[in-house]
């Protein structure tokens, strides 16, 4: 499935390099702490919210925005 939205998202691309990541199976899986979950929604305001994730996701919805769900 992932490899599907890979391609998708590259045929879609008008601008920058395609998607190269590779996806593999996890052999092990660690479960991060519970501080580390949602941090985004629980720190909308911090410095590093504001500075680094927000521009990303503006930039992410903006080009793909026909991939989010309404």
């Amino acid at each position: 499935m992932i490899q599907k939205v890979i391609e998708e998202i590259n045929n879609l691309s008008k601008i920058g390099d395609l998607i190269v990541t590779e996806v593999l199976p996890l052999d092990i899986f660690y479960v991060a702490e519970t501080y580390h979950w949602d941090y985004y929604a629980r720190n909308t305001e911090a410095r590093y919210c504001g500075l680094v994730i927000n521009p990303k996701l503006e930039k992410v919805q903006s080009q793909f925005a026909n991939l989010f769900k309404k």
